[in-house]
């Protein structure tokens, strides 16, 4: 197989990748709105972020911070660098082509500077995931999902060689990491499939519970 792109839809929420990652997977099928509709109603933010100087972060609260455990739609796979030291340059482009041959979506850890599509080529270093979603083995290209150079949320095309440069310097950035800036959770590559075995019933017992919950 020369081309094969997995299928994806633009999600109603993508503010923060997880989101749009996670649902532009999963809200392709409609078995899965039960479970969005019953369960993004609930709104957080920090509180403190003025006397902590934090960023004011404004999310969806569904319980846990973890957004890989939060979709039950989702069969999920972690990669950490510390046991799968030698997956890196072409050996990881043969990984991921492998991953979405088997229906799944490669999550990687990447550093933007090096991705031509991104509003970071270049200019700055910025550690993010990055959602691929295809592969066109004559062009030596990926299809990801993501923000593009002007802020819009959708498909993009990256070659082989970018993602290699972003992935491989990203892994050097976490070895030479004594500071340990980087939190555990945002070392780690995903591969994300979807799970046709899972159903959900929407709630309005849940609905009533979440709206009047203080």
């Amino acid at each position: 197989m020369t081309k094969k792109i997995l299928p994806v839809v633009d999600p109603p929420i993508h503010g923060f990748l997880y989101w749009g990652f996670t649902l532009s997977i999963t809200m392709k099928n409609e078995k899965s709105h039960p479970w969005f509709y019953t369960n993004f109603i609930q709104l957080h933010c920090n509180r403190d972020f003025l006397e902590k100087k934090k960023k004011l972060r404004f999310d969806f609260y569904l319980g846990r911070y973890e957004y890989r455990y939060n979709n039950p739609f989702l069969i999920t796979q972690m990669l950490s660098p510390e046991l799968f030291p030698d997956l890196k340059g072409d050996r990881m482009i043969d990984f991921f082509i492998h991953a979405i041959d088997q229906g799944y979506y490669p999550v990687p850890f990447v550093d933007e500077h090096y991705l031509s599509q991104s509003p970071s080529y270049k200019n700055r270093h910025l550690p993010h995931h990055v959602m691929l979603c295809g592969y066109d083995l004559e062009r030596e290209l990926f299809i990801k999902k993501g923000f593009d150079r002007k802020g819009l949320f959708g498909k993009q095309e990256t070659t082989f060689t970018e993602i290699k440069s972003a992935y491989d310097h990203m892994l050097e950035e976490l070895e030479a990491d004594e500071k340990n800036e980087f939190h555990p959770d945002h070392q780690r590559s995903f591969l994300f499939k979807y799970n046709e075995q899972y159903s959900y019933d929407f709630s309005i017992d849940q609905v009533q519970q979440q709206i009047e919950d203080t």
